[in-house]
C-alpha cells in the first residue's frame, strides 16, 4: 500500500517535529541489536555481491576507483608512521573512531583527521554544498 501525498507531508512534519526522538530510539535499538544488525547486514552484503559479481568487478577496475583506493593506502601509511604523535578529530578533538577525509582527490597529501560523527557532517555540508550549486536541493 503506497502512502498518499498528504500522509508523506504527515510523515515528514512528525519527523521535523520529533528527529530528536526518532534518532534516540535508533541508536538505543541500535546498541541493544548490535551483534543482530552486523549479522544481518554482512548476511546481506554477501547475498549483494553474488548477485552482482560482474558491476563489482567492473566497479573495482574503474580508473578513479583505483586511484582512490592508492590514495587511501598511502594516507593510511602515512597514518601508521604518524601514529605515534597524539592524533584527534581536527573539530571536536576527539581520539577514537578516527577517520581521513579526503575533499578532492587530485590533492592526496590534502587530508584531515575527523572522527567518524564529525566526518559524517563534514559528508553531508558537502552533499548540500553541490545540491545548493546544482540547483537541486530540496527544502
Amino acid at each position: 500500500m503506497k502512502a498518499t501525498e498528504k500522509q508523506k507531508k504527515g510523515f515528514k512534519k512528525y519527523y521535523k517535529e520529533n528527529k530528536e526522538k526518532i534518532n534516540e530510539q535508533g541508536r538505543e535499538y541500535y546498541q541493544k541489536n548490535k551483534e543482530k544488525l552486523k549479522r544481518y547486514s554482512r548476511k546481506y552484503n554477501r547475498i549483494y555481491r553474488q548477485k552482482h559479481k560482474d558491476k563489482e568487478r567492473a566497479y573495482q577496475k574503474t580508473p578513479d576507483r583505483r586511484k582512490k583506493q592508492a590514495i587511501r593506502d598511502f594516507t593510511r601509511e602515512l597514518y601508521r608512521k604518524e601514529k605515534k604523535k597524539k592524533v584527534k578529530c581536527l573539530l571536536c578533538g576527539n581520539k577514537k573512531d578516527l577517520e581521513f577525509h579526503h575533499s578532492d582527490y587530485d590533492k592526496p597529501k590534502k587530508v584531515i583527521i575527523l572522527c567518524k560523527k564529525c566526518h559524517i557532517q563534514e559528508h553531508h555540508k558537502q552533499t548540500e554544498m553541490k545540491e545548493v550549486e546544482n540547483g537541486t536541493r530540496k527544502d
